[in-house]
């Protein structure tokens, strides 16, 4: 067998460029064959908190629809720990071809500005996909707190400083600084209580062990209904469906107070635009999944599904907010 035999003769730089741009260009080809093609494997999605909250359930179901979509699994990996910094640290840190996500709440904007020294930079080692779902808080209290209304809460609270517990699940959480902010606000100084999972903290909010705390309705709807915890205001723009007569904060005089808990989807830095945006264009689909929007409403969780740079613009928007407020707070930062 003769193999081609290369002669100097033969050679000439416009032939020799034109080579090169073809072996450049059938890389491209192939690459752009990938990422038509993707994916050709199991798609594995991040959860940076335990099975069976709410986060959870939001991915989960997102994740089946996009399993449908797609023709590949997608699977959910609850990966728990350091206060959702470990988990997300695995996806900032992750191959950037598309197979890892990070599915998360707005946790993720907090952890942000709360911790000295994260392991990875939130918004450059990131990039947001899509956000998926937001979901309504209520500023709720033990009836025995003397207050029908947000006016009287604060009234309260400016004359007895310091008495009232406020309940968070952790120190740096939306909550926590949900509270730091109101009382920014208001100028009312309240003791913070930090629990380990939200069923301790509302199940003594429900004994009064506690005063207050903020939450979604999901977890303190039930106990609002049968009377053992009083709603003061839904801390949303408009009022939300699982309770029309609650009015919100803006309408009770305190339209600064707005706090909307949200989930969304992230890739690690360097992921493909092209899988980006067919990512972004899946989960947009699922979010207007009928099956999905009324499993999700009946908790009072909205579907949003939003592009990449919308996504991108609002959780640049909550970490200047929530940054600012912790430096002009004071607050020590965390370190684990």
């Amino acid at each position: 067998m003769r193999f081609f035999e290369f002669s100097a003769d033969l050679y000439h730089p416009a032939m020799a460029a034109g080579i090169l741009a073809g072996l450049l260009g059938g890389m491209n080809a192939g690459n752009a064959w990938a990422q038509a093609s993707y994916p050709t494997k199991a798609v594995h999605i991040i959860i940076p908190a335990g099975p069976g909250g709410v986060t959870d359930l939001q991915v989960r179901l997102a994740a089946n629809k996009l399993s449908k979509s797609f023709g590949q699994p997608f699977v959910a990996d609850n990966r728990p720990g350091a206060g959702t910094t470990l988990g997300t640290s695995l996806v900032a840190k992750a191959p950037p071809d598309g197979y890892t996500l990070l599915g998360m709440t707005g946790s993720f904007t907090t952890a942000s500005v709360t911790y000295a020294k994260l392991p990875y930079d939130p918004v450059n080692d990131l990039v947001p996909v899509s956000q998926f779902a937001v979901m309504p808080y209520m500023l709720v209290i033990n009836p025995a707190v003397p207050a029908q209304n947000v006016k009287e809460f604060i009234a309260y609270a400016k004359a007895n400083p310091g008495k009232l517990n406020y309940g968070t699940t952790g120190m740096g959480t939306l909550a926590h600084l949900s509270g730091l902010w109101l009382e920014k606000l208001t100028g009312i100084q309240m003791t913070q209580v930090p629990y380990k999972d939200v069923a301790a903290e509302i199940g003594d909010l429900v004994q009064g062990r506690l005063d207050v705390t903020l939450a979604t309705p999901t977890n303190v709807l039930g106990h609002v209904n049968a009377g053992k915890l009083r709603g003061l205001a839904w801390t949303s723009t408009e009022r939300s469906r699982m309770l029309r007569s609650l009015p919100t904060t803006g309408e009770q005089g305190l339209p600064e107070f707005t706090v909307i808990g949200m989930m969304g989807f992230w890739a690690p830095k360097g992921t493909p635009a092209a899988i980006v945006n067919r990512l972004s264009a899946g989960i947009r689909e699922a979010a207007k999944d009928p099956e999905i929007i009324a499993r999700l409403g009946a908790d009072g969780t909205d579907l949003v599904g939003s592009t990449p740079e919308e996504f991108r613009k609002i959780v640049v928007t909550e970490i200047d907010r929530w940054g600012k407020l912790v430096k002009e707070s004071g607050m020590e930062l965390l370190t684990e």
